[in-house]
């Protein structure tokens, strides 16, 4: 065992160093940012099929194609599958991935008994094509091994979470085995659930010895003796994924690492689908949050100024669309953790009221009526023609009208400023939980 351990201390030395294995150090940060942006980011794949319309009718119908553009990723179905015993924190975990507490309304039952065979699905709280699916771990009293792959319909789910908050057993091991040989390697993970019920036990430990606790230490023994472990159960050549995490305190250990694997390890269509879907602050995660919505800026406001009538004095920029570009506000909100259902959580991991964190944190974006909104917007659209001066106001490269080109610019800058306000606040939430979580670390 402790040639093992020691194997485990060399690999955990070096294994920052390779792309599939930068999410498993210690540290909180997580991997490069260099790594995140080549791994996640990619264009739209319907770029051509916006630019074959432009050139072909312009403008023309254009705003139905972009609002499907725009909606595509809800429409790309997701499957994640939390396998493990009862009692290992299976619904812990899908409820800390939904951004939910056990107190909530559609949360996943806490501490219930399992005693049945039931696959048990639980929806995103808003976007129901993605699909957490609780389902009982390998048993006599569930599924035998014989038809256990068939009777969970494997080959339906993206991913497998094999959950335990112990040493894993045989039938975990066994089960993971099987997913590897049946191609599921690179979306089969290993989570050692209830870290903060081990910790704990060695703080207190450590009391009782009059030792200095040291967390981040401690947390990177106990990392190395749950690795050598898994070594020991599955062959010391075959790779795997683990994540030491804590589903009641998802800020800390190795949840958000989670988190960001599974985007990063997504297929291409389903990539956005699961980042939209994620309530977190991690770091890389918000990075390519930022870009992906900065990409979706360019379409608002082209799907806007689409729409708008011309008049002889300009675009007239209080349409049908100004609700629509509000609700796109409202979604960087969502996907920035600003929302009151971001807000809630982020209270709720930092362990402070929402009131409290409102009082401490000052946040800045403003709430804007679509009246506020159409004066903005006609306030820029005049800065931009007097900009435009003695211009002509012909077709342009993308088929405008020079109205048009002018409302578009409008309306990009309009949306990239709130952006890069709420930006900004996010920042200072991040900065306030990281705070917050290192003053309750004895």
């Amino acid at each position: 065992m402790s040639d093992i351990i020691a194997k485990t201390q060399r690999l955990s030395t070096t294994e920052s160093s390779e792309d599939s294995q930068s999410f498993m150090s210690a540290d909180t940060s997580i991997g490069s940012d260099e790594y995140i942006e080549d791994i996640l980011w990619f264009e739209w794949n319907d770029d051509q099929a916006l630019r074959d319309h432009l050139s072909r009718h312009g403008t023309r119908n254009i705003a139905s194609l972009l609002d499907d553009s725009l909606e595509a990723w809800k429409r790309k179905s997701v499957n994640i599958a939390v396998i493990g015993q009862s009692g290992k924190g299976k619904s812990s975990l899908i409820n800390a991935l939904r951004g939910l507490t056990e107190a909530d309304k559609d949360a996943a039952a806490v501490g219930e008994q399992e005693t049945t065979r039931k696959c048990t699905p639980y929806s995103h709280p808003k976007y129901n094509n993605i699909m957490y699916w609780d389902i009982p771990g390998c048993s006599k009293e569930t599924f035998e091994k014989k038809k256990y792959l068939q009777q969970i319909n494997y080959r339906y789910y993206d991913y497998f979470l094999i959950v335990s908050s112990e040493r894993f057993l045989e039938a975990d091991i066994w089960l993971a085995k099987e997913l590897m040989e049946k191609g599921k390697r690179d979306r089969c993970y290993f989570i050692r659930s209830k870290v903060d019920i081990d910790m704990a036990s060695r703080r207190r430990r450590a009391m009782l010895q009059n030792e200095i606790f040291d967390e981040r230490q401690a947390f990177q023994d106990f990392q190395v003796v749950v690795k050598a472990d898994m070594f020991k159960a599955l062959g010391d050549s075959t790779p795997f994924q683990l994540f030491l995490l804590s589903s009641h305190f998802p800020n800390r250990y190795e949840f958000q690492n989670l988190q960001v694997k599974l985007v990063v390890d997504a297929l291409a269509e389903k990539r956005f689908s699961l980042a939209f879907g994620m309530n977190s602050l991690a770091q890389p995660l918000l990075d390519y949050k930022r870009r992906v919505l900065s990409d979706r800026r360019k379409k608002v406001a082209l799907q806007a100024c689409s729409c708008m009538p011309e008049t002889p004095s300009g675009l007239k920029i209080v349409s049908t669309r100004l609700p629509s570009i509000n609700a796109e506000l409202e979604f960087y909100k969502e996907q920035l953790s600003l929302d009151d259902t971001g807000l809630n959580t982020v209270a709720c991991r930092a362990g402070v009221t929402v009131q409290d964190l409102r009082r401490t944190v000052e946040l800045n974006a403003p709430v804007l009526s679509d009246s506020e909104i159409s004066n903005i917007l006609l306030e820029k659209y005049r800065y931009y023609l007097e900009k435009e001066g003695k211009k002509p106001l012909g077709k342009t490269k993308l088929f405008f009208t020079g109205q048009q080109k002018i409302a578009f610019k409008a309306i990009s800058k309009f949306l990239d400023e709130q952006m890069n306000t709420y930006i900004k606040d996010t920042d200072k939430l991040i900065d306030y939980v990281k705070t917050t979580t290192e003053n309750n670390t004895v």
